[in-house]
Parts: C-alpha cells; sequence; structure tokens
C-alpha cells in the first residue's frame, strides 16, 4: 500500500511516503496483551493466502524470503517475484505476509515509530513530548521505497 500512495495511485490521496508513520510493534507485546490476532503467509487479499491464529504456525511463513542476502535494513532488499527462479515465484506475496490484531492496539502496545527522514521524526517526537509520551522515535529510509 505504501508503494501505491507514494506513486499517487489513490484517489484522494496526497500524502507520500514522506508523510507516513509506521508503529511498530512486536508479537511478544500483542501476545502478553492478550490481543486476539490473525496472520497470513502471504498477502491476505489473495485466495493461496491462509489464515493462522496459532502461533505455532508462524513456520508456515517463508522467512528466508525475508532474510536472504543483500540486506537493507537488516532485511532482503529484494521483493519481486520472478517467475525464472523456483524459490522467487511467490516472494513478493510471501514478503507481503501479514498479522492483524482484532479491533484496536494501544500505543501502551509500541515499542517505537518509524518515519522515513529526521525532520519528520522530530516533528512526531515533538508532538509526542508535547503529549508527555516517551516513546522511540526513528527515521528509517530503508523501510521506504
Amino acid at each position: 500500500m505504501l508503494f501505491t500512495i507514494n506513486n499517487g495511485n489513490v484517489p484522494g490521496c496526497a500524502h507520500r511516503q514522506e508523510d507516513i508513520v509506521h508503529f511498530a510493534f512486536t508479537l511478544d507485546a500483542i501476545v502478553q496483551a492478550g490481543l486476539r490476532f490473525v496472520f497470513y503467509d502471504y498477502n491476505a487479499t489473495l485466495g493461496i493466502a491462509t489464515c493462522y491464529n496459532d502461533l505455532s504456525d508462524l513456520d508456515k511463513i517463508d522467512w528466508p524470503l525475508f532474510f536472504e542476502p543483500p540486506h537493507l535494513g537488516g532485511y532482503c532488499k529484494y521483493w519481486k517475484s520472478r517467475i525464472d527462479i523456483p524459490k522467487y515465484v511467490k516472494r513478493m506475496e510471501t514478503r507481503q505476509a501479514e498479522l492483524m490484531v482484532h479491533e484496536r492496539v494501544l500505543l501502551a502496545h509500541a515499542s517505537g515509530i518509524v518515519t522515513y527522514d529526521a525532520a519528520k521524526a522530530a516533528q512526531v517526537k515533538a508532538i509526542l513530548d508535547g503529549a508527555g509520551i516517551t516513546l522511540p522515535v526513528a527515521a528509517k529510509a530503508e523501510w521506504y521505497y
């Protein structure tokens, strides 16, 4: 979705990736808070995706595709599926595996906020400080396109 937004392909949305902030959560925090969740082995909108809600099924996700070199920000920098290489036929769909939390998560469950650049990080940090909220904010352009 970030790619689509950044390319101006969402009608009525003038925002670009520099405007988007990511709230980061750990699965441990979600579980410890007792929140209900589901996760998918592929992009959840695809007919090939399977839905799970048991942590023992996390191995159904092809994790090596996320972490093989070359790395960018700790993850494989390649996203594109390649029909000419069998192990990469569904790389993009796999890298879009997602976890969804039922109804809501609280800011208290967040481990941090990530922005595209230092200017947006400073803006977010000022907002949090003004509200008396202590939460790490970091600029990580490698999380963006």
